[in-house]
């Protein structure tokens, strides 16, 4: 960050736009800090606090400043992408309004979705046929690209000058701690707007979700390839179904991303300590997916795959090399096998019908 901050400090040429608001910004928090008294203090108090509550604090008194040149940028920021979102979801209102919900996969019998050059066609013996443009979907996805690379300029240039203005002030290897904080700060005003873009975008996957979840709903996990001997607590799937509804009422992409971990652990034996998990037996990676896609279908929401894809968009992957990365890539594995589930199901119904003739 130093290395980089400098050289872009020290630059005798041609900056681009960007370059040049980063540079304005780092040196307005620069002469800004030089006022601060309060970092002198800091230290003597910050003594008995736990990492991140060390970052939290100093974050906090950052942003609730409405002089400091880091939290005009920020409300600017957001105001803009949150008026731009707005806009977007206003003129396709239409489209907001055709997303499946847990309410579909109750009182539909049957879906089918036909897959043409210039549209998807959702058929619904409830609501009847569902017509879905791609020229709309591809205009809104390179808007959402837009959007995305946005945030995450954002949130990157604010944690860069963040972190090196107030490094001898928060603790060591706090760089991930800062990030949660700055990503959850700016994300959290707009992120209930953004997932319906998300989901809009991705709309054709959540119908063949839901297709899946309709024609499954009674199945048991050894339809999705579970077969493992071992006995899973029912209690498990009840727990791990209600994480889920955390995931997708949740406004923090830090909430989400642990409600995942947590269910990974509690599916495969090994609970977060502060989990109750009925399961003492432990599970690898092949028993992991097919109880993923289980979970998942019995849940009843296809927009998890639309929250687990933004994550997959937002979330700075430098950070997820752990099991946070596992748990994510292991659900968007379970999300994607649902949704072929149909091809799979008919290739089956295939080698049935050659095997009797």
């Amino acid at each position: 960050m130093e290395k980089e901050m400098r050289k872009l400090l020290e630059s005798k040429g041609k900056l681009t736009d960007k370059q040049r608001e980063k540079q304005e910004l780092y040196l307005a928090v620069l002469q800004y800090t030089k006022t601060e008294t309060w970092p002198v203090t800091w230290k003597f108090n910050a003594s008995n606090m736990t990492a991140p509550e060390a970052a939290q604090k100093i974050f906090q008194k950052t942003v609730r400043c409405s002089e400091h040149p880091l939290s005009q940028w920020l409300l600017v920021v957001q105001t803009n992408i949150k008026r731009e979102i707005d806009t977007k979801l206003k003129l396709h209102s239409d489209y907001q309004a055709l997303l499946p919900d847990s309410s579909l996969i109750e009182g539909e019998s049957k879906l089918s979705i036909t897959d043409d050059p210039d549209e998807f066609i959702v058929n619904s013996s409830k609501s009847g046929a569902i017509l879905i443009s791609k020229r709309i979907l591809l205009s809104l996805q390179r808007f959402l690209e837009y959007v995305s690379s946005e945030l995450s300029y954002t949130i990157e240039n604010i944690l860069e000058i963040f972190y090196l203005i107030y490094k001898s002030l928060l603790p060591e290897d706090s760089e991930e701690i800062c990030h949660r904080l700055i990503e959850t700060h700016i994300l959290d005003p707009i992120w209930s707007n953004l997932i319906i873009l998300f989901r809009i975008i991705n709309i054709s996957s959540e119908y063949k979700i839901t297709e899946a979840m309709i024609s499954h709903k009674n199945s048991d996990p050894t339809k999705f390839g579970f077969s493992s001997q071992e006995y899973i607590d029912p209690e498990v799937y009840r727990n791990s179904t209600s994480l889920l509804q955390v995931v997708v009422k949740s406004q923090s992409m830090t909430q989400k991303l642990r409600c995942l971990v947590d269910i990974a652990k509690m599916i495969c034996g090994n609970p977060s300590t502060n989990q109750v998990n009925p399961n003492q037996r432990r599970l690898g990676a092949d028993d992991l997916i097919p109880l993923l896609c289980y979970i998942i279908v019995k849940s009843g929401l296809p927009q998890l795959s639309s929250e687990c894809f933004a994550i997959e968009q937002l979330f700075d992957m430098k950070y997820m090399f752990g099991e946070e990365g596992y748990a994510l890539s292991s659900f968007l594995t379970a999300l994607k096998y649902i949704e072929i589930r149909k091809v799979i199901d008919e290739e089956h119904d295939d080698q049935n019908k050659d095997l009797k003739e």
